[in-house]
């Protein structure tokens, strides 16, 4: 939480000074991570408990 209010923060300060190239480059990380962490979940679920 305390992460985002941070980022926030940065953002507003610094978005003429290229701040938002921050936002695109967290956003460009989290999107794969979260497909990751989707496919994981799959796998998790159709695999057979033992």
């Amino acid at each position: 939480m305390l992460t985002g209010v941070a980022l926030v923060v940065e953002l507003a300060a610094r978005w003429r000074e290229g701040g938002w190239l921050v936002f695109v480059a967290v956003a460009a990380l989290v999107l794969p991570f979260e497909a990751v962490h989707r496919t994981y979940r799959g796998i998790g679920a159709a695999a057979p408990s033992t």
